[in-house]
């Protein structure tokens, strides 16, 4: 508004300020309105967001049932898990494999001579100095694992233990060794199972001989385990590694991991746990994507005397994709699933698997949401029909176009939800687009209607100023004449 000075029924005592600023408000009641109506469409703009997210959603849940490595994912599983257990890539055969094992792998592991004493006879601790040892001096060295140590003149077991992990990373890998003390020993244990050796000897002096931890002729003193590979058969085949876990090139498609002797079986089959977390995913995006479609779509009767129509209530798109939801989630699929590919049996009754009905999922309450009615069904078909169910969600293959697939309910309902939440070409952004352009022509809109009223209101003040000060000459001259006549100018 403009900011010049303004006095106001000084001349008529007319409250020139309070006229104009109700013409004003009237005036000003079209700009409001605008406002208004772009605050509206902001918050619709605001609920589209809401509604495309939760596509989205549904749309990747529905992406993942239609995608075949959902229904590739293979699991295994082990009657006895403490002996051995297996992981399974995709696509492996289904099969049950005997496991037997007899050894378990293991690393060799020496330490030095138990009760030994210095040269004064004490009791050999950590803190010892080495070359207080009989037979060690000072700058003996020893390799381990192709890294040379040196004795040096304040080595103690302590000391050379860390000596020896410090170097660890520098040692190949198949000869790294890593040091502990036990019961002031030293010991020495090789990283990788199997039935390698550690490869160790003195260089110069006899540092490890003294020690105990080689014999004169350089083999081991004290050894506390033996090098050892695992064991163990396969349907009766034998078989021998250097490691427990991670075998990977016994089965095709399948890694062993052993962890005790004795007997397992272990079965391959298809993961129908990850389906099942699959569909109940699903399940689940679409019921939030159906009760936010109904908020912003539907009127609120919460308040049966004041129903509350939803910000989307009157838009026609709204209504369309809250339509294709319910259908596609209750569709049946009887051109493409027929007797040939989508038979099943079940409780003694025959039937074909055209819709979710027949895998135990269904609406249920008031609000008709999606929900596995019957596990129990649901576990025996895709237990007994795993193909079957596969097709109810992916569509089969089609007859006349190479490489693609019909009638799926996931796959369907990827396409139509797909649509409408997709960036940039979804129509639920171009109908966002659309709004944005409307705020745009409203923002044009306020800014000239904001003009226009900051110039009636002072078109109005020099207007009413004009007329005061015309009213107060015109006072002011009655009263002059009133007072040369000896009047009253009441």
């Amino acid at each position: 508004m403009s900011t010049e000075f303004r006095i106001s029924g000084l001349g008529s005592g007319f409250d020139v300020g309070g006229t104009i600023a109700k013409i004003m408000e009237v005036e000003g009641r079209r700009l409001e309105s605008v406002r208004e109506a772009k605050t509206l469409r902001n918050d619709k703009i605001t609920a589209w967001i809401d509604v495309k997210k939760n596509l989205a959603s549904l749309t990747e849940a529905s992406d993942s049932l239609r995608w075949m490595d959902t229904w590739r994912k293979m699991a295994s599983t082990s009657t006895n898990a403490s002996v051995a257990t297996a992981t399974t890539a995709a696509n492996t055969a289904s099969a049950t494999y005997t496991v037997e094992v007899t050894h378990l792998a293991r690393a060799q592991t020496i330490a030095s001579a138990t009760g030994m004493t210095d040269t004064g006879g004490v009791p050999v601790t950590t803190s010892t100095l080495l070359t207080n040892i009989a037979g060690i001096s000072l700058g003996d060295q020893f390799a381990i694992g192709g890294q040379t140590f040196s004795i040096s003149n304040t080595e103690t077991l302590a000391s050379l233990r860390d000596k020896i992990n410090a170097a660890t990373s520098s040692m190949p890998g198949n000869d790294q060794v890593t040091a502990t003390i036990l019961d002031n020993r030293l010991v020495l244990q090789r990283v990788n199972t199997g039935s390698d050796s550690i490869s160790l000897s003195d260089t110069t002096g006899t540092p490890l001989e003294s020690l105990g931890i080689l014999d004169a002729s350089g083999s081991p003193s004290n050894e506390l385990l033996s090098a050892q590979d695992a064991e163990f058969t396969v349907n009766g085949a034998a078989v021998t590694r250097s490691s427990n876990t991670g075998l990977a090139d016994v089965v095709e498609g399948v890694t062993l991991n052993l962890y005790s002797t004795g007997y397992s079986e272990i079965t391959v089959g298809r993961d129908n746990a990850a389906i099942k977390e699959a569909i109940n995913t699903f399940i689940d995006a679409y019921n939030t994507a159906a009760e936010v479609n109904e908020f912003y779509g539907t009127w609120d009767r919460s308040d049966p005397s004041n129903p509350v129509p939803g910000l989307l209530q009157d838009n026609s798109m709204m209504r369309e994709i809250t339509y294709k939801l319910r259908s596609l989630a209750g569709q049946m699929m009887n051109t493409t699933h027929t007797a040939e590919n989508a038979s099943y049996q079940y409780n003694g009754a025959d039937g074909i698997m055209d819709s979710l009905q027949h895998i135990g999922i269904w609406t249920e309450g008031e609000l008709n949401r999606l929900a596995i009615i019957d596990e129990e069904r649901l576990d025996a078909m895709l237990e007994q029909y795993p193909d079957e169910v596969e097709n109810l969600f992916r569509g089969v293959t089609s007859e006349t176009t190479v490489g693609t697939r019909e009638g799926g309910i996931a796959l369907t309902m990827y396409e139509s939800t797909r649509s409408f939440s997709s960036d940039l070409d979804g129509w639920i952004d171009i109908g966002i687009e659309n709004i944005n352009d409307e705020i745009s022509r409203q923002d044009d809109q306020i800014e000239r209607l904001t003009r226009e009223l900051e110039m009636k209101e002072t078109m109005l003040w020099r207007q009413f100023g004009a007329m005061d000060e015309a009213i107060g000459k015109m006072k002011s001259g009655f009263d002059y004449l009133i007072g040369q006549i000896g009047g009253s100018n009441n």
